[in-house]
């Protein structure tokens, strides 16, 4: 994943896309919980056992993940001088991601 956003024009390109994801899901679930009736626990989870919602809120963690593993190499790269740490920091920033990706996945579709 890195390789290809070694370059920082690919970076800021991918950061803007994966925050407009985000923005666009964020907004979307809004909207969808002022309109659907949430007086009843059937109601919400019918919307959240769907299958096209399922396959959005999994795109949009994955952008997070991906989003999240880049910035955290950007600041290793801006503030984090020493090498060795620099290493450790962005491979605790991948391992949380990745954690994370796994534990909302495995929630979701579980």
């Amino acid at each position: 994943m890195m390789n290809i956003l070694k370059s920082g024009s690919n970076q800021w390109i991918f950061q803007r896309l994966s925050n407009a994801c985000i923005v666009a899901y964020s907004a979307c679930l809004i909207c969808l919980l002022c309109t659907v009736d949430l007086s009843s626990f059937s109601a919400v989870s019918n919307l959240f056992h769907s299958t096209w919602f399922k396959v959005i809120t999994s795109l949009c963690v994955i952008f997070f993940a991906f989003n999240s593993v880049l910035a955290g190499w950007q600041i290793a790269g801006d503030y984090v001088k020493q090498k060795t740490l620099n290493k450790l920091f962005n491979m605790i920033c991948m391992t949380a991601s990745a954690v994370s990706v796994v534990i909302i996945l495995a929630t979701l579709w579980g």
